[in-house]
């Protein structure tokens, strides 16, 4: 917060519910649909799409029925 006092421009920031992106970021479907990124990179995604769509990233997640998913997420 210190940092955006320091910036001369407005800055706005949306806080977003991180749940789930490191299930996803490590996903055989997230290496598949980012295979240059890295873990965090892949989480960071996942964290950005959820902003722009939270549902079409939660069905990313329950897709593999293998894969277990909190219910604190929904």
């Amino acid at each position: 917060m210190e940092l955006l006092k320091e910036i001369q421009e407005k800055v706005q920031y949306v806080i977003v519910n991180e749940a789930g992106a490191s299930v996803y970021s490590a996903s055989k479907l997230a290496t598949e649909e980012f295979p240059h990124f890295d873990v965090g990179q892949r989480s960071a995604a996942s964290i950005e799409r959820r902003l722009q769509d939270p549902l079409a990233e939660l069905v990313k997640l329950i897709r593999n029925p293998l894969e277990s998913v909190s219910t604190s997420m929904i």
